[in-house]
């Protein structure tokens, strides 16, 4: 079964990937604008997306990472 460690892995990368999703289709309401030229939502679709891109690793890591 799993460790009560890799489970609050699984249930962390869960909760970040939650979180992420929710900021995302919020700030998507705001002009995202160019590189050079950044909108208002340009930061907050950034940082949600790095949000769901660890929340998936450290879901993945919680989930394999009871084999060893």
């Amino acid at each position: 079964m799993y460790n009560y460690r890799f489970m609050k892995d699984i249930l962390a990368g869960t909760l970040f990937v939650i979180i992420g999703s929710v900021f995302l289709f919020i700030s998507t309401s705001y002009k995202i604008g160019t590189t050079a030229a950044m909108g208002p939502g340009y930061f907050p679709i950034l940082i949600a997306t790095l949000l769901i891109i660890f929340g998936v690793v450290i879901f993945i890591k919680g989930f394999y990472g009871h084999s060893k």
